[in-house]
């Protein structure tokens, strides 16, 4: 399913209403041409806490769309991020 949304031809756009949740959080931020996000979105990312490594590619896409020292924050120790700090590393528009 993200091979075909990340290949698609047209405008991916994502709007998100409220928390985006393990690997929805990081399929959203690095797949999607627009991201829209309402005042009580957040992402966060609980693999390592579960004794999980990143799937499906998280790891990379969440580098890719907001840095690598974010992206580690959030995998590492599951560090949860708002809208305003999404906003401010490009990953909101």
């Amino acid at each position: 399913m993200l091979r075909s949304i990340i290949d698609h031809k047209k405008v991916f756009v994502v709007a998100l209403n409220g928390p985006a949740v393990g690997g929805g959080a990081a399929w959203f931020t690095g797949s999607s041409d627009i991201l829209l996000a309402s005042s009580s979105t957040y992402l966060q990312i609980n693999f390592s806490s579960l004794g999980l490594v990143p799937e499906l590619g998280s790891a990379i896409n969440l580098a890719q769309s907001m840095g690598v020292h974010r992206a580690n924050e959030m995998l590492m120790f599951g560090r949860k991020l708002g809208v305003e700090e999404l906003q401010q590393c490009g990953v909101v528009n």
